[in-house]
């Protein structure tokens, strides 16, 4: 039996940027990449089982915190990872507060965001997920 393949949403208000061609082309190695914008988060969630979301909090309208709360709201075992440019402890302690499995720096590091991925997939609240994914 094979492997099933993973879902990843990435939630970023800049689809066009150079980093998130970089992250697709790493993350599409783990499996299927869902990018959506900030505003459209409600309506693929009840779409589709995610194994991960990621955050890009460059051109976020709302607060980090307020979009990890809804997201892990709407799929509890959903791991999510914060990824910014300017961390400061203030907003990483909010996000982890709000349900968020990882606050991150941005990187161009393939092997670094992979690593970084797969364990917060693998972490998933301590829940091995086998069920099969409503996602295409």
């Amino acid at each position: 039996m094979g492997q099933r393949r993973r879902h990843v949403l990435i939630v970023a208000n800049k689809p066009a940027s150079a980093w998130i061609d970089a992250v697709s082309r790493t993350l599409a190695q783990i499996g299927e990449i869902h990018l959506v914008a900030e505003q459209d988060v409600a309506a693929v969630l009840g779409s589709c089982c995610y194994d991960l979301a990621l955050v890009d909090t460059s051109a976020l309208e709302q607060d980090a915190a307020d979009l990890v709360r809804r997201l892990v709201a709407c799929q509890e075992d959903l791991p999510v990872v914060v990824v910014t440019t300017s961390p400061t402890w203030q907003r990483a302690r909010a996000v982890f507060l709000a349900g968020a499995t990882d606050y991150v720096r941005r990187t161009f590091e393939e092997q670094k965001l992979r690593d970084m991925c797969q364990s917060a997939i693998f972490r998933r609240k301590g829940v091995v997920q086998t069920h099969d994914s409503p996602c295409g």
